[in-house]
């Protein structure tokens, strides 16, 4: 059973990888982004001129300011956040994203901005000493700041008082306090679950796990047994070669882009400092293997990012404590500090054991790094952990196919959690704005595509698209994005199984608006669900004119299994075609073409 931290004071849960009961319940996390995707040309995409363009043309930014909170470059553009004020004053959630490709055109607009005015603003702000007492009253407190803000509430502007604390216990929250210092909302910002001299050094890890690598089941031999050296989950470690710091004959685990160091509870030495052999074999009885494990498979995978052309995210030394969070079952993103952190609790299976749970904490990484200051939202939360859970599975499942859908598969699926999947049947119509449950809708999606294209082109899509994400922004948004991160990267080559398979989980409406965008001949005949279909999705054709147009299809063997004829444009539908599973072709002739696609009954 998961463990879950309350405080006396505060009724709320902390979210972390494990929790699956964690529910959106306050008005400002249910708000969705309004969403633009239209392509608009501008030319120059400089912060001022975006600025000015949004001002015009945001009934919302009339009467107010913007200023830009940040600017990142991905491979196909760059993705400006703005900040709304409101008499000098920042609206609480009052952001808008603005992505821009490498040709000087807007490709999209993310905007959770607000109409202020003074006849809706209520209250006063909280005075000096009404704060200072508030933030005295926070337990283990071990920094804070405060700012003033307009928290919108019951159709009204709160005038309120943001605290952002951290605390020595990990915490990491933003507490928005009212004029009588009464708190009315709190949002967790921690997500749960320099060149250096370096030396290639031996080591041993889990690869990528011990259920996986053996090819079982969770339970004896192959169990956590108080963390005991039982010999058939030693024999499940693999050596390798990695590269880690080296100085005056001393060999760290430490590197531009990850450190092992200690900064939680319980206290440990870190483990690689005093190292004069370049022989990192551990077995997991010794606390050392927690360390090596994790910074192997967190160096692998930045190397792997950096293989993929993505040069400005995680420029920074993540710091790493493989032994935290006094033994808890759980795992913590934090960018309450910088560089942020990631710690790894040690209760059940040791958190840092198993790769799945550090891809998915260094996902939440990635997606800071990405997208700084956005995870804010029910739906964009469940985005996070969505794609925690995707790179996990999408790295497990390149180095051994067992149980890839399995998603902690050493951690989890056992006594101690029931772990989570990437293999569910939910779509989008399945939301309940929690965000663990509502995750496992994006992250199947994601590996149906990975099915489909491979491992290195939706790796490489998912990572694009989250330069995109804003606050409050909804999954179908992130399908949007998707899509223009293939147009962006690869001209649109991987669109028809993408959008086949946002199109089954209610992602998408429909395929026909972005397929035109890629293909400048507006006017060709087009199969907007090529080339898959089934009962549920028949072959779907645009005929873009009036006229005679003859619709045949084929199998194999060159049979023809229907023929219909159309005389109007528009979408025409092969609703009751029933055929077995495999490959089909479809052919259209009119007056002006003869056209032939693929298609494949799934």
């Amino acid at each position: 059973m998961k463990k879950i931290l309350i405080l006396s004071f505060l009724p709320f849960l902390l979210f972390a990888q494990k929790q699956s009961t964690v529910s959106a319940t306050d008005p400002v996390d249910l708000r969705l982004a309004v969403c633009s995707f239209a392509t608009i040309y501008i030319g120059d995409v400089s912060n001022s001129v975006i600025a000015n363009y949004l001002k015009r043309n945001n009934s919302n930014l009339k009467n107010c300011d913007i200023t830009i909170l940040n600017r990142t470059e991905s491979k196909g553009g760059s993705h400006l956040l703005f900040q709304q004020f409101y008499n000098n004053v920042a609206v609480y959630r009052g952001q808008v994203k603005v992505n821009t490709n490498n040709r000087g055109s807007i490709t999209s607009i993310l905007d959770n901005t607000y109409s202020v005015s003074d006849n809706l603003i209520v209250g006063i702000f909280p005075l000096q000493n009404t704060i200072e007492a508030y933030i005295n009253s926070i337990n283990n407190l071990k920094k804070s700041e405060s700012s003033q803000t307009y928290f919108f509430k019951n159709e009204k502007y709160i005038k309120c008082q943001k605290i952002t604390i951290s605390t020595s216990d990990s915490e990491f929250k933003e507490h928005l306090v009212d004029e009588s210092g009464t708190l009315i909302y709190i949002h967790d910002l921690n997500s749960y679950y320099a060149a250096l001299p370096d030396s290639t050094v031996s080591a041993s890890v889990f690869l990528p796990d011990p259920i996986t690598s053996a090819g079982v089941v969770y339970g004896a031999p192959y169990a956590d047994n108080s963390d005991s050296d039982v010999a058939q989950l030693n024999n499940q470690r693999v050596s390798v070669n990695m590269k880690v710091y080296y100085s005056n004959d001393t060999f760290a685990l430490k590197s531009p882009y990850a450190i092992i160091d200690q900064f939680s509870a319980p206290d440990t030495t870190p483990p690689a400092w005093f190292y004069q052999t370049p022989n990192f074999h551990f077995t997991r009885s010794v606390g050392k293997f927690e360390d090596v494990n994790t910074f192997y498979h967190i160096t692998t995978f930045h190397n792997y990012i950096k293989s993929l052309g993505f040069n400005t995210i995680m420029n920074y030394q993540i710091k790493i404590d493989t032994h935290a969070l006094n033994d808890q079952d759980n795992s913590i993103f934090s960018p309450a500090n910088f560089p942020p952190e990631l710690f790894f609790g040690e209760g059940g299976v040791d958190d840092a054991e198993d790769p799945d749970v550090i891809l998915h904490e260094y996902g939440h990484a990635i997606s800071y790094s990405a997208a700084p200051g956005t995870n804010n939202g029910s739906q964009r939360q469940a985005l996070d952990e969505a794609n925690g859970d995707f790179f996990a599975s999408s790295y497990s499942r390149y180095l051994n196919s067992y149980k890839w859908e399995n998603v902690y598969s050493w951690d989890g699926h056992n006594e101690f959690w029931p772990g989570r999947t990437t293999k569910s049947n939910k779509d989008y119509s399945n939301i309940v704005n929690n965000l663990y449950l509502d995750a496992e809708i994006w992250s199947a999606t994601m590996m149906g595509i990975w099915g489909d294209i491979g491992r290195q082109k939706i790796d490489e899509l998912v990572i694009e698209s989250m330069f995109g994400y804003s606050s409050g922004m909804s999954m179908r948004a992130a399908a949007q994005l998707l899509i223009q991160a293939d147009s962006a990267l690869n001209g649109g080559a991987n669109y028809s199984p993408i959008c086949y398979r946002l199109f089954t989980r209610g992602l998408v409406t429909s395929c026909a608006n972005s397929i035109s965008e890629m293909d400048a001949a507006n006017n060709a005949v087009k199969m907007l669900n090529a080339p898959y279909f089934d009962d549920v999705h028949p072959i779907t054709l645009f005929i873009p004119e009036n006229g005679i147009s003859n619709v045949s299809i084929y199998n194999a063997e060159g049979k023809c299994l229907a023929n219909e004829t159309i005389e109007t444009k528009g979408d025409f539908q092969f609703a009751q075609l029933s055929v077995k599973p495999g490959i089909y072709f479809v052919k259209v002739v009119n007056s002006n073409t003869c056209v032939s696609f693929k298609a494949v009954r799934l």
